[in-house]
C-alpha cells in the first residue's frame, strides 16, 4: 500500500538506496561490510539469532579480499552471492524508477512494482506474510526462468554465428581448391592443363601420320640433328 511504498522510497531512494551505493566509494562499501560482519559475529557470540547466510557471504567476501585460498565450493558460493548482489541492485534501481514514475503520474506495471517492493523489503530483513513470501518466491522463480532462457538464446546465437563463420571460411577454401576456379585467380599450379593440352595435340598429329618429337632435355634437338648427318 501507499505507506509501505513511502517507507521504501526513503529506504531505497537517492539518499539511502541503490543510487547512493553506486556513488559510494568502494573503500567505504568495504568498511561497511566489515562493520556488518563484526556486528553479526557479536550477535552470534551472545547467542542471538543471525542471518547465517549473510554471515557466510560476508566471511567469504572478506577472505577473498584478504587473498585467502577458497575451496571450489566456496568460490562457487561467492560467485552466486556476487551475482545475487548485482541482481538486487538492478531490482532496487528499477523499483526507485517505478516509484518516481508513479509519483509523476505515469502509468506503470503495478504488479512489477509490488514484486520489487517485496524484494527490497526481504533484502532489508523485514518480515513478510506467508502470502507475500509465496509471491516473492514465485517472482524469483519466474525471473530465474527468464534469465535461463536468455542465456540459452545467447548461447544459440553464438553457436549459429560460429557455424556461419565456419561455412564462410569453408566457401573460401573450396574456391581456392577448385582447379578451374583457382586458375582464374592464380595461374600457379596450372601445368596439368598445359600438359593435357600438349597431349591432345600429340594425339591429333599422330592421327595425321606426323611424327612428334619430345624435347624432354634441353639438348635433345641438337642430338637429333647430329644423328641425322651421320
Amino acid at each position: 500500500g501507499e505507506p509501505v511504498e513511502d517507507q521504501y522510497e526513503v529506504s531505497t531512494g537517492s539518499d539511502l538506496g541503490h543510487d547512493h551505493l553506486e556513488k559510494e566509494d568502494p573503500e567505504e562499501q568495504i568498511q561497511l561490510e566489515l562493520e556488518e560482519l563484526d556486528h553479526l559475529l557479536q550477535l552470534k557470540e551472545t547467542g542471538e539469532a543471525v542471518d547465517e547466510q549473510r554471515l557466510y557471504e560476508l566471511e567469504l567476501l572478506v577472505r577473498h579480499r584478504n587473498g585467502e585460498e577458497l575451496s571450489k565450493e566456496e568460490k562457487d558460493d561467492l560467485e552466486f552471492f556476487m551475482e545475487r548482489k548485482k541482481r538486487y541492485e538492478a531490482y532496487a534501481k528499477e523499483y526507485n524508477d517505478l516509484l518516481s514514475k508513479k509519483e509523476s503520474g505515469d502509468v506503470i506495471d503495478a504488479d512489477r512494482l509490488y514484486n520489487l517492493e517485496l524484494v527490497v523489503r526481504n533484502h532489508l530483513g523485514e518480515s513478510l506474510t506467508d502470502d507475500e513470501f509465496d509471491d516473492l518466491e514465485a517472482f524469483e522463480d519466474e525471473e530465474d526462468k527468464k534469465a535461463d532462457e536468455a542465456a540459452v538464446d545467447a548461447s544459440k546465437e553464438a553457436e549459429e554465428g560460429s557455424v556461419a563463420d565456419e561455412k564462410s571460411s569453408s566457401d573460401v577454401v573450396d574456391l581456392e581448391a577448385d582447379p578451374m576456379l583457382g586458375a582464374g585467380v592464380n595461374f600457379g599450379g596450372s601445368l596439368s592443363h598445359i600438359e593435357s593440352f600438349e597431349d591432345g595435340i600429340e594425339d591429333v598429329n599422330a592421327e595425321d601420320g606426323m611424327e612428334v618429337e619430345h624435347n624432354d632435355h634441353p639438348h635433345s634437338s641438337n642430338t637429333a640433328l647430329n644423328s641425322g648427318t651421320d
